[in-house]
């Protein structure tokens, strides 16, 4: 059982690499990206210094090969292009707990769910009640994970907040986003 497991996360490491290096590639093909960070109106020595300063000078490969050691030693303190004045960890670090908030109680529910059925499945094997639990389950998922997510924003959120705000009390999610660096939803 431990082989197969060890066996199997091993056969990820080059899907994980070749993955990483195609996004790598694809990112940069035709498009140098000093000047596509830098603007139309840099000029040649501003754009020679950040390629000197982000390693954009070097081989592809080296810039590979930098990429994904400091990827593997979670080394995310460089400056972040898109957001100035910023490092990539901090970045991270603000946009991982909205995304936990979303993803940990999906993943609780599915799992609790997906275990009652296949257990209610297995006790009825081949009578009318497993047909149909197969069918809901088939049918839950060919939905769009987008649709649930629509739809928990406006009975959870929309009609949910709204009926609380009524009796007087506050909502129980911010339909109006998150606040990155506070502890808890803000309502606007």
């Amino acid at each position: 059982m431990w082989s197969y497991i060890v066996r199997r996360l091993l056969y990820n490491i080059p899907v994980f690499l070749a993955i990483v290096a195609l996004v790598f590639i694809l990112l940069r093909a035709g498009v140098d990206p000093a000047r596509a960070h830098q603007g139309k109106n840099v000029t040649p020595e501003q754009l020679e210094l950040f390629r000197e300063k982000h390693g954009l000078n070097d081989p592809v490969l080296v810039q590979y090969g930098k990429f994904l050691w400091q990827f593997l030693r979670f080394d995310f303190s460089q400056e972040s292009w898109a957001h100035k004045g910023s490092t990539v960890a901090e970045i991270l670090g603000e946009r991982v707990w909205p995304s936990l908030a979303i993803t940990a109680p999906s993943l609780l529910i599915t799992t609790l769910l997906a275990t009652c059925i296949g257990l209610l499945s297995a006790y009825y094997r081949g009578r009318i009640p497993d047909r149909f639990l197969m069918l809901c389950a088939v049918l839950g998922m060919c939905v769009s994970y987008l649709v649930y997510i629509i739809l928990g924003q406006y009975y959870g959120a929309y009609e949910l907040s709204e009926a609380l705000r009524e009796s007087g009390r506050e909502g129980w999610f911010a339909i109006s986003g998150y606040e990155p660096g506070l502890s808890n939803w803000v309502y606007y």
